[in-house]
């Protein structure tokens, strides 16, 4: 069976590494990380097979995540990819995605 490619995007080195840890313990995940969403679209645009689902920080410097998110759309290879928020945001006056 092959991998499920997975994409993972976090500013915070200490959380994008749990988070690395944690699903690699599966063997049918590939994980692949970024440190922002420039660094995502990059590593999207290299040539690899693309993935198969995104799990994206909310809030990050730079480009956040609802920004990657309209960047993703405009790429054919994404456009139709699964994109899950991961997110310390959880008041209800936060705004919903």
């Amino acid at each position: 069976m092959t991998p499920t490619r997975i994409l993972y995007v976090d500013d915070d080195p200490d959380i994008r590494h749990i988070v690395e840890l944690s699903l690699s313990l599966d063997p049918s995940l590939q994980i692949r990380a970024a440190a922002s969403g420039e660094e995502a679209l990059a590593a999207i645009d290299d040539g690899c097979p693309p993935p198969q689902v995104v799990l994206v920080d909310m809030m990050m410097p730079g480009m956040d995540g609802l920004a990657l998110l309209a960047q993703l759309r405009e790429r054919p290879a994404t456009a139709a990819v699964p994109v899950v928020f991961m997110t310390a945001r959880g008041r209800q006056a936060d705004p919903a995605v």
